[in-house]
């Protein structure tokens, strides 16, 4: 079991320093930085990353326990991975209406 707070985590703030919060609302970090784009990284964009690691850590945690059993109906389970992996990604990146 891990022992980081419980997800999901969400960015809480769209300001030049972006607070990541757990669902109690406890913040779990904030991003510094004097702009949105310092030295050609992008704040909001590392928060939402960190955002995303309890969803992360669960799908690696589902991966793994899908490689190591690998039953007969492997080829849904992988699409659905798959999926889940892609609407992660999705919303690291900012896309998180996606469904494509």
């Amino acid at each position: 079991m891990s022992k980081h707070a419980p997800g999901p985590w969400k960015v809480t703030s769209e300001s030049h320093n972006p607070l990541i919060e757990c669902e109690d609302g406890y913040v779990i970090a904030q991003i510094k930085g004097v702009s949105l784009s310092v030295e050609g990284f992008d704040c909001e964009a590392n928060a939402r990353l960190i955002a995303a690691a309890p969803r992360m850590y669960e799908l690696l945690v589902e991966a793994r326990k899908i490689v190591r059993d690998m039953p007969p109906d492997w080829n849904y389970q992988w699409d659905t991975l798959a999926m889940a992996i892609k609407n992660i990604m999705d919303k690291i990146d900012g896309q998180e209406d996606s469904h494509a």
